[in-house]
């Protein structure tokens, strides 16, 4: 028998076409509630970022902002447990709002670790221009020794434009050929997949990915990263 379920925010509510899923079903039946003893939302912050429609903008995914419909329909002694590392203050009150208690324990841990450098890099006008980005690029380029990079975007539209730009900045016979890729969740599983690969294997041709935040979950392996905003 399962012990422990690990889904997505999307199985416990109803889909657009009004159905729900079975898990949906499942946790709100008053038996196997009781069998419920604790519930974590990793990626919290998501409540905040893609769970509520700002600006007229619809939510990205709205079933992140219904938690708390949730966490009313199950016994009260629950406990809940939000992780991120992404809490600012509007996010954070956000997450409160909808998940937590008012009394909640925070426990804060640092994400410095011993082969991480931070770095600041000043901004040309801002982080739409295309030039900013020529600083992950070796100069004279090196193939062989360029360094792996993953740079990480909110925007889809940055994503390939600043991907397009850096390409045009290779030397002619490294144009198009895979050395500047990009990722996000408008394409296809195999495209992704192939994407993936070719940036984490060793011999993998990729050597700078322009990607939103959806490859940071996936990512196990030494390189130099940047995150825009």
């Amino acid at each position: 028998m399962a012990r422990h379920i690990i889904t997505t925010v999307e199985q416990l509510f109803k889909t657009p076409e009004g159905h729900l899923p079975r898990l949906a079903v499942l946790i709100r039946n008053k038996h196997f509630q009781r069998r419920i003893k604790r519930i974590h939302v990793d990626e919290a912050h998501f409540i905040h970022l893609a769970g509520i429609g700002r600006n007229s903008i619809k939510a990205f995914r709205p079933a992140w902002g219904q938690l708390d419909k949730l966490k009313a329909l199950l016994p009260h002694l629950i406990p809940w447990q939000a992780i991120s590392a992404t809490f600012p203050l509007h996010i954070l009150k956000t997450v409160e709002t909808k998940i937590l208690r008012p009394n909640y324990v925070s426990i804060s841990v640092s994400s410095n670790r011993p082969n991480t450098i931070y770095a600041t890099p000043c901004v040309v006008n801002s982080i739409e221009e295309p030039r900013n980005y020529d600083c992950f690029l070796m100069k004279p380029f090196d193939f062989k020794a360029q360094p792996r990079v993953l740079i990480f975007f909110d925007s889809k539209r940055l994503t390939s434009e600043i991907t397009e730009y850096l390409d045009s900045q290779l030397p002619p016979e490294y144009h198009s050929t895979g050395v500047i890729r990009h990722y996000h969740s408008g394409m296809s599983d195999l495209y992704l997949q192939t994407v993936h690969d070719n940036f984490t294997r060793e011999d993998g041709r990729c050597k700078v990915l322009c990607a939103t935040p959806g490859e940071s979950v996936v990512c196990a392996y030494c390189f130099s990263s940047c995150q825009l905003s």
